[in-house]
């Protein structure tokens, strides 16, 4: 299991570089090319809107199939898009821009479906006794991409655009590659495909009242769509700050994201340590309330690098709080419904991410970031708290959010 297992983690850390570049790119590609920060929330909400209709299908697919053959499809779609894409920008260099935000979109709709599909993957290769330390492992490759995204496409951005969908296309044949070798499932897992929407609409209903029907995890899935919708927030008006307030370059933008990734990785490491010392919902409140203090200081820096240093600390506890949502989704939903409830999951999550780059959009030339950053930290600054103090009682009397006192519990035999 363990050639199988590597394999997964190469490809889940291939997955996030190549997804993490097309996040990072396209609202950076709208700022350079048009200068607006409305343009930068359009082309995040551009990104996104179809990623969540997206997300429910694949979750739904994933119920019903073998989820390694289901990863290969979504990989296979999106290198015919990358070659495609590069075709076009060479045959049509005045429509590059478009081009690469159209396969921004194809992508990013398989990358979501390929989400789902890895985290329920994890679940049939990844033995239960180690998975705190395999997400922690798993957080410590997605933060790797977000480091190394943003340096790569902050070169890109000075470069010609067709090596952007170039490079993007070889990652996605790297993925397929490594797709087409993990072992199907030994267990009859597909089911025959209802075609109805409605079929979908209701499957998708039954993961969201599933959601509901567990307490602790509908109140972490809150607290993960305020953390994205300041996430959302601070990927589309880093560019207008770093650029128009500090006067400082595209590239700038990139070091910027690449030395807060970084000071994300160096926290990994410590992850299981103090999940075992404080628990999962102390690090997740440390995680998350940390965030929104920062995020709300944001504009008050005069300095760029103090500017800069909010924004490390801001992705130091988003990825100290990714590790633990992974925890509590895949320790709390039963693998029998963990597609479709994961979909509904991240649907949820990242919903607050095309909303908040329609509101900053709106915001432009009419309510100066000054004013717009301060009250949305401050309003979900109030609100992580009190979630926080809802999820106390919930989570200490469940014994299942242990998962590493439950490894130093002796086993016993059962009959």
């Amino acid at each position: 299991m363990r050639g199988p297992r590597s394999r997964y983690y190469a490809l889940r850390a291939i997955g996030w570089l190549a997804d993490q570049l097309l996040l990072f790119l396209v609202p950076v590609l709208a700022f350079k090319l048009t200068g607006s920060l409305a343009w930068s929330g359009i082309a995040l909400t551009a990104q996104w809107a179809p990623r969540l209709i997206a997300l429910p299908i694949g979750g739904l697919l994933a119920d019903r199939f073998d989820v390694a053959a289901f990863y290969v499809v979504n990989d296979l779609i999106r290198c015919i898009a990358g070659v495609v894409g590069v075709a076009a920008i060479v045959l049509y260099p005045d429509a590059a821009g478009a081009t690469v935000i159209v396969f921004s979109i194809v992508a990013g709709v398989c990358c979501e479906q390929t989400l789902v599909a890895g985290e329920k993957l994890a679940g049939r290769l990844i033995p239960a006794e180690i998975m705190p330390g395999a997400q922690s492992l798993l957080g410590s490759l997605e933060q790797g991409a977000l480091l190394l995204a943003p340096a790569i496409g902050g070169g890109l951005v000075l470069l010609d655009t067709v090596w952007t969908a170039l490079i993007i296309t070889i990652l996605f044949t790297m993925s397929l590659a490594i797709a087409l070798s993990l072992p199907r499932s030994s267990e009859t897992e597909s089911r025959s495909v209802g075609g109805s929407l409605p079929g979908l609409a209701s499957e998708l209903a039954t993961g969201i009242r599933t959601i509901v029907r567990i307490p602790v995890l509908l109140g972490f899935v809150a607290a993960t769509m305020l953390v994205n919708l300041l996430l959302g927030a601070v990927q589309t008006a880093a560019p207008e700050l770093v650029v128009g307030t500090y006067g400082h370059s595209e590239g700038v933008l990139g070091t910027m994201y690449t030395v807060a990734g970084f000071a994300a990785m160096a926290t990994m490491p410590a992850m299981k340590r103090l999940i075992r010392r404080f628990g999962l919902l102390r690090v997740a409140a440390a995680a998350s309330l940390t965030q929104a203090v920062v995020f709300t200081l944001l504009t008050s820096a005069s300095l760029f690098w103090v500017f800069a240093g909010l924004v490390a600390i801001f992705m130091v506890g988003d990825s100290m709080f990714t590790v633990v949502i992974r925890i509590v989704r895949i320790t709390v939903v039963r693998p029998n419904q963990f597609g479709r409830t994961v979909a509904a999951v991240h649907t949820l999550n990242f919903a607050p991410v095309p909303l908040i780059g329609l509101v900053l959009a709106a915001a432009d030339g009419r309510v100066p970031l000054g004013i717009v950053i301060p009250t949305l930290g401050l309003v979900t600054l109030v609100s992580l708290a009190l979630l926080m103090l809802r999820l106390r009682p919930l989570a200490a009397t469940d014994p299942d959010l242990h998962p590493l006192e439950k490894e130093r519990r002796p086993r016993t035999l059962v009959s």
